[in-house]
């Protein structure tokens, strides 16, 4: 028996060396590695007393095959696991490549980032950003402070690797909501209908008017905002204040005026209690990540199916492709609501009429400024 125990610590170590070496996440390798000695711990302890009325060697070859049986599933069931996870992840950068948006209206799809101070919402762009690149990228400061680090009104264009083209999705960051100091209700309409800029400073005492210098006064269709992404941490949803609810409730209405149906993205699931990295495989079946769903419904109105789970890249130096996947599938899943907002549209607004109307004014001022000039000349 104690020959057998020799050759079956070997083997576990072989096999946990073999079925784990593919990945790159620590962490992932040592909860897996305890998880595959707690089985084979348990299947040990179980024949071992099974046979300890039999020490004939039948009754140990027996054991030992057994033994292997199980490291050879076991390696099986990991190894069939991350290369479902691989070809998952080239099947949604593939299909996020290859989108086009709607009836052709517009050539990349706007996806506004709204929500509380330190959420996240910098940081998925990050991630986002940092799969099409292939390595973690933090183009976006990140900040959870009182005044939070976004300021500004940014638009992120994406492209596909270093030197690639554009990807056809551009990720718009705001300014935190706050119940005093946050984002005002009035830039949000305006960042809806396309009127703010890009990089137009914020000031919540004072929000945009038409009388700012660098206002939109007539933006295309391609200005506007196509969807709209709420972003909470999933371990403060509870802590939301009444003041923080009924502002995104207001702010949910007037969307739906717009014609925008808002989703929401829950990030920091993986540091949920009762959550680790093997769960986000299947995130979305852990009854954990189903409460918050359903507190999110009951207290902020949702649809459970718009209720999306992202994982940020916090303190990791490599991509993680289970990480991956949660992004680009929440990612899909708001291409497919800006496309529901497209197929909506009316003819007035598809910014045929837009484009006739800016045209006009440049033409008129053309038209004047020409007529002051041979005023002039004369």
């Amino acid at each position: 028996m104690p020959l057998l125990f020799f050759y079956a610590c070997l083997a576990v170590q072989r096999a946990t060396t073999l079925s784990l070496s593919p990945r790159t996440d620590s962490t992932n390798r040592h909860e897996s590695h305890i998880l595959f000695l707690f089985f084979f711990s348990f299947f040990f302890s179980f024949f071992s007393f099974f046979f300890s009325f039999s020490s004939s060697s039948s009754s140990s070859s027996l054991l030992l095959l057994l033994l292997l049986l199980l490291l050879l599933l076991w390696d099986l069931l990991d190894t069939r696991k991350i290369k479902g996870v691989a070809e998952l992840k080239e099947n949604l950068l593939s299909a996020i490549r290859t989108y086009k948006p709607s009836r052709d209206l517009v050539h990349q799809i706007r996806i506004l980032l709204l929500g509380p101070i330190g959420t996240g919402k910098s940081s998925f762009f990050n991630a986002v950003k940092s799969v099409f690149q292939g390595h973690v990228t933090h183009q976006a400061l990140v900040g959870s402070d009182i005044t939070g680090i976004s300021k500004q009104y940014r638009t992120y264009s994406i492209k596909d690797g270093k030197n690639g083209k554009s990807l056809p999705f551009i990720l718009c960051d705001s300014m935190g909501l706050s119940e005093e100091e946050g984002l005002c209700m009035e830039d949000i309409l305006y960042i809806l209908k396309g009127h703010v800029p890009d990089r137009y400073q914020f000031n919540f005492m004072k929000p945009i008017t038409p009388a700012h210098s660098n206002y939109i006064d007539f933006p295309l269709l391609e200005d506007r905002i196509h969807c709209v992404a709420f972003v909470f941490d999933a371990n403060s949803i509870e802590q939301l204040s009444d003041e923080m609810v009924a502002k995104v409730k207001r702010a949910r209405r007037e969307m739906t005026k717009c014609g925008v149906a808002p989703v929401v993205l829950l990030t920091c699931v993986d540091s949920m209690d009762l959550i680790t990295k093997g769960d986000l495989i299947d995130i979305y079946k852990c009854m954990p990540v189903k409460l918050k769903q359903e507190e999110v419904h009951k207290k902020l109105g949702f649809a459970l199916s718009d209720i999306l789970v992202v994982s940020n890249y916090t303190s990791e130096w490599d991509l993680d492709p289970i990480k991956d996947v949660l992004n680009l599938s929440a990612l899909r899943q708001m291409l497919w609501a800006a496309d529901d907002f497209l197929e909506d549209l009316p003819l007035e607004e598809t910014g045929k009429c837009i484009w006739w109307y800016r045209n006009l004014k440049m033409y008129q001022r053309k038209a004047l400024t020409k007529c002051a000039r041979e005023k002039i000349n004369m």
